[in-house]
């Protein structure tokens, strides 16, 4: 259910002139939809506003074979910048891409259906990445079987 129809709802029945009755239980469960809802709002943009900035690549871990891949063992050093909307991915100072992103709460093929987790939907169709962020530290899990989890310092 959209909130924005929730709103529209509560609207249209408080300015109402026919009497209204709102049964206990439909009055809980709208309730509880507008903490919930703004309880993800709130995690969204505290992450969102942690994520913003430049980030250095420290290791990658995964794919099929499990390999480690750092910038000692790859003679690359990757980072990133992210800002409000957009992603630049950066090889040796070099820009590679760049794409917009959007953080959204939901549930994961890899984790398991029991809770929504962080996740940043990458406009360019790559695929999506489960996200942890700490005031310094960032991991990245890729979404899919094989992949990798890559782990970056906020320079």
């Amino acid at each position: 259910m959209n909130t924005g129809s929730i709103y529209g709802l509560i609207s249209v029945l408080l300015n109402s002139n026919t009497p209204v009755v709102i049964k206990p239980h439909i009055l809980f469960l709208v309730l509880v939809t507008l903490v919930l809802t703004s309880c993800e709002k709130d995690q969204v943009g505290t992450a969102h506003q942690t994520l913003i900035g430049k980030w250095e690549w420290t290791r990658s871990v995964g794919g099929f074979a499990g390999q480690i891949l750092t910038p000692a063992n790859t003679g690359v050093n990757r980072s990133m910048e992210i800002s409000r909307n957009k992603i630049k991915y950066f090889a040796n100072d070099t820009l590679v891409s760049e794409t917009g992103y959007e953080l959204k709460m939901m549930y994961s093929n890899m984790v398991g259906r029991d809770e929504k987790v962080l996740m940043l939907v990458l406009k360019n169709g790559y695929v999506n990445q489960r996200v942890k962020v700490s005031k310094d530290r960032l991991l990245l899990s890729d979404e899919c079987y094989d992949c990798y989890e890559t782990e970056y310092v906020k320079k």
